[in-house]
């Protein structure tokens, strides 16, 4: 075989060897063209305002009370009178000892207090007894840890005590004596961090006793000041100055308003119920007997009915003996509505309050 026949075999041979022996050869991606972006510098956050929140002040306490903020008291029995700082809480208590009143004036801020205790205790107590059941009083009234400081005899027969409790952190000033049948004492006291507030106001609490020989009325007729009642169905003359709550949740669909004279031993209160239409007149006295009970003691007992002229009827001198209070209410109905308003007094106070809630119970106008 010539040299130009085997160059043409093998070349033969090396084509068909390229053509089906290997892969195929994927075919080379055209190149992407990216369009260049233009470069926008970001530009830098604008600062932030700093919020700075305004100084907040810390609040000034006002002063607790000075000496125009007071108000005649009369202490339980009449024994004595004091004046007390107006606007404090006031609160009754009857149970924490027995066969003892216990009244309590406390600061609207609950950092002081002015306390008068009355207890009922027999004409045969000597100064030991007295001295000795005083202090058992205040100790389990003020803390158990009470100590004397100071024990000095007034020229009128009271004895001062000053004193402290480490354990309550509080001090203060009481006066003791006995009258009659009763034990009393009245107390001024403080939390120890406030004694600067309230040295003034205590000063003057103290400088005001007066004995029951020198009270006065604890209400001048002359006083008194318009009211309407709700629904507009009367009005009346009530004291100027007494204090006003209103009440609608202790009855329902019931609004009752009370005037509390400021010692807190009597009280003007009017009563106004939407009942309905058809009311005979067994279940209006029915239902004002009812509500009496409900506001001023389930043992209530009624003295007399009457019927006025006007078709009000009166009920006048009752009484509950658990609640030692004594009163006369006017009852009708107007419209829809049971109507009452009520006079009342602690039975110790009855001459007190005698004359100011006979003019309330005259001046009654219907609409």
């Amino acid at each position: 075989m010539n040299t130009r026949t085997i160059m043409s075999v093998l070349f033969t041979a090396v084509l068909i060897s390229a053509c089906g022996g290997q892969a195929d050869t994927p075919p080379v991606p055209e190149p992407v063209v990216v369009e260049e972006q233009p470069i926008v510098e970001e530009a830098a956050p604008a600062e932030q305002p700093v919020l700075v929140e305004p100084a907040i002040e810390a609040p000034q306490p006002a002063a607790p009370a000075d000496a125009s903020g007071m108000m005649p008291y009369t202490a339980p029995e009449g024994l004595f009178a004091l004046e007390v700082p107006n606007g404090w809480s006031y609160v009754k208590d009857m149970e924490v000892i027995g066969n003892t009143v216990v009244e309590t004036y406390t600061a609207p801020d609950g950092h002081a207090f002015v306390q008068v205790v009355v207890s009922e205790v027999g004409p045969d107590m000597d100064h030991v007894e007295k001295w000795q059941v005083t202090l058992d009083f205040m100790k389990r009234l003020y803390s158990s840890d009470l100590r004397v400081v100071t024990n000095v005899t007034l020229p009128d027969g009271r004895e001062k005590l000053e004193w402290w409790s480490d354990d309550n952190k509080t001090s203060g000033t009481t006066f003791f004596d006995t009258k009659e049948n009763f034990l009393f004492f009245y107390t001024t006291s403080y939390e120890d961090a406030f004694e600067k507030d309230y040295a003034t106001i205590f000063e003057d609490v103290k400088n005001s006793f007066v004995e029951a020989t020198h009270l006065v009325s604890p209400a001048d007729t002359s006083d008194l000041t318009p009211y309407t009642s709700p629904e507009e169905l009367f009005t009346l003359e009530i004291p100027n100055g007494w204090l006003y709550t209103k009440d609608r949740e202790m009855i329902d669909n019931t609004v009752v308003e009370t005037y509390t004279a400021p010692d807190g031993h009597a009280f003007v209160q009017v009563v106004v119920s939407e009942v309905g239409l058809d009311m005979d007149h067994v279940e209006k006295w029915q239902v004002t007997l009812d509500y009496m009970k409900r506001l001023y003691g389930s043992d209530l007992r009624v003295a007399t009915a009457v019927t006025l002229p006007d078709g009000r009827e009166k009920l006048e001198e009752w009484s509950s003996d658990d609640n030692q209070i004594g009163g006369t209410t006017f009852f009708g109905t107007e419209d829809n509505f049971l109507f009452f308003y009520t006079t009342s007094y602690e039975d110790a106070y009855e001459k007190d309050y005698k004359t100011i809630l006979e003019d309330v119970n005259n001046s009654y106008s219907n609409k």
